[in-house]
């Protein structure tokens, strides 16, 4: 038997021996490259579902926070109408009188968005109103007027029937609209009349230019205002009307249930087509403002709140594709010795995959091959977890500057800038806690409402640069001359309120006293001498909450200026 030729197996030898070593390397180089692109992915989607989670809280914030500010922009104007009704000295010459007329014009000119305000009497003829617009004409048939004769009265967006060809348009480029804040004027329970302020609609463009954040414009932040049957009352840069026809309306999605305050924000396809990242809040609850039901939408465009990731996912995206070629190289090196020490990293690289803590590729030296294999994949994963680190870190920061921009925004909404006291939602949140306790334990509880005499005349004199000192100037007397416990807070326009805790009316008629005669004292060479009138009212168990007491302060106050103003009056003397 001739023996046998293995020169000619050899060919077919070496023809398998680089199949073999090619099938390792790319059964290798494709666990590393699947490895790289999961990694990719998964941190990719950990991120991307953190950053939209961080933009729908900031959204959700940006959202409450317009819907309590236009809130209390809405009660704040039915308030002074309603102030303005209850004062029987203004209408006690008539609807018509010289007072009620100038009274009116500054009413208007203080308050532009106000453009048109008037007093119609009991059979709906305006007597007297801003500009003699509708003067002598019949508004009975008017909805404001209907209902302000039965009480305090605010009426929805609407458009401008009688004074549209009268008024000029609003700078915002939509039709004239108002809202209208009406109630009635009584003397002894008959019905004198009705007064009615017509308050343009380009008011809560204004409102909500102060609530967005500075960078809203680059981010395309917008926010959006629909009524109580979803339909669109006001949308950014004047597109309104484009809006409302092209139906666009309240936009809803699965969980977005924007009849609860805790409604979280979510990604809503609207009517133009592209995707959203959307949160929804409503007007918050008050009596005169609670019917209209208005919805405050916030809204980012989704690519706009995902691009800071765009550059990190890339980034993480391509070191694992090179650190995926490079493990092919080094794998193709060092084929015919990997053996074991594939099964290590295998089961190294599925710890890492399982995102099990500590779990990393180890550095083997069996070889130069496996080191620089192994080398490799230990760099890749250092640095995938470095940029999972960083781009932790970047969240980290964002929220850390969203948490302080919140911090700044309480303290705004609580602090009057100006004199540094608080204003009227930082009284209401204070005295509340006053009262409840004051009620809980039967101490006393008393409050003062003072009102600087004359404040206009300074104005019109000295300018509102010495007005402004005036203010700081009672605020700076107040602080001084009262206790550490008691709350001061700027009511409004010249007005100050102070909450006494452990003061009865007896005692707090003398503090009034004394901070009349203090300030009364100071003689100023920039405005000379200033005198404040004081109403004083103390907590009883008829009251229902403060504003009961701040009430009956007010109507004191009020009577104090109609005794010739500089004096204290007690709300227990008024009968």
């Amino acid at each position: 038997m001739a023996p046998r030729d293995e020169s000619t197996h050899m060919p077919s030898a070496r023809r398998s021996a680089p199949a073999l070593t090619t099938q390792i390397t790319a059964l290798f180089g494709l666990l590393v490259g699947a490895l790289a692109v999961v990694l990719a992915l998964i941190f990719g989607d950990l991120v991307r579902q953190e950053s939209v989670k961080r933009s729908a809280t900031e959204l959700d914030v940006i959202a409450s926070n317009a819907a309590k500010l236009l809130a209390e922009g809405l009660v704040e104007r039915s308030r002074e109408i309603e102030v303005l009704t209850r004062s029987q000295a203004l209408w006690q010459d008539g609807l018509d009188s010289p007072a009620v007329v100038a009274l009116l014009g500054r009413l208007r000119a203080v308050s532009p968005n106000s453009l048109w305000i008037g007093v119609a009497d009991a059979q709906g003829v305006v007597r007297a109103a801003t500009g003699d617009l509708l003067l002598g004409e019949n508004v009975a048939a008017r909805p404001w007027f209907s209902g302000g004769r039965q009480g305090l009265y605010v009426g929805d967006v609407h458009a401008a029937v009688l004074l549209e060809a009268k008024l000029p348009a609003p700078a915002s480029g939509d039709p004239l609209r108002f809202l209208d804040f009406a109630a009635p004027i009584r003397r002894d329970g008959a019905l004198l009349g009705v007064l009615c302020a017509h308050v343009s609609w380009d008011w809560a463009r204004q409102a909500i230019a102060r609530i967005l954040p500075g960078n809203a414009g680059e981010r395309q932040l917008e926010i959006f205002i629909f009524d109580r049957a979803g339909e669109l009352l006001y949308a950014p840069g004047g597109r309104t009307t484009a809006l409302r026809a092209a139906q666009q309306r309240l936009p809803t999605a699965r969980r977005l249930d924007v009849d609860r305050d805790d409604a979280p924000a979510e990604i809503v396809a609207w009517q133009d087509g592209e995707r959203y990242l959307t949160a929804a809040a409503l007007l918050q609850p008050d009596a005169s403002v609670a019917a209209l039901g208005w919805h405050i939408v916030a809204r980012e465009p989704l690519a706009q709140s995902l691009a800071p990731l765009r550059g990190a996912v890339e980034i993480a995206f391509g070191i694992g594709c090179l650190v995926a070629l490079l493990a092919c190289g080094a794998a193709w090196l060092g084929a015919r010795r990997l053996g074991r020490d594939l099964r290590h990293v295998a089961r190294a690289a599925e710890e890492v995959e399982a995102r099990r803590a500590g779990a990393t590729i180890p550095v083997l030296t069996s070889s130069r091959e496996v080191l620089a294999l192994s080398g490799s994949l230990h760099r890749m994963t250092q640095r995938l977890l470095a940029a999972n680190e960083e781009m932790e870190r970047q969240v980290r920061q964002r929220t850390a500057d969203l948490e302080q921009a919140n911090r700044a925004l309480e303290l705004m909404a609580r602090n009057d800038p100006l004199t540094g006291v608080l204003n009227r939602r930082g009284l209401h949140a204070q005295g509340a806690s006053l009262f409840a306790l004051a009620r809980r334990s039967g101490r006393p509880l008393s409050l003062l409402m003072l009102d600087a005499d004359h404040f206009k005349v300074v104005n019109d004199l000295h300018g509102h640069a010495i007005g402004d000192a005036v203010l700081q100037f009672l605020a700076n007397c107040l602080r001084a001359r009262l206790r550490g416990t008691d709350v001061i807070a700027r009511w409004g326009g010249e007005e100050f309120v102070v909450l006494l805790p452990d003061s009865s009316l007896a005692q707090a008629q003398q503090i009034a006293e004394e901070l009349r005669q203090a300030i009364m004292a100071h003689q100023h060479g920039a405005w000379g001498r200033i005198t404040v009138s004081i109403g004083v009212a103390e907590s009883s168990l008829a009251d229902a909450g403060l504003e009961d007491l701040v009430h009956r302060a007010d109507e004191a106050l009020y009577l104090a200026k109609d005794r010739g103003r500089n004096c204290v009056t007690v709300a227990g003397a008024l009968a």
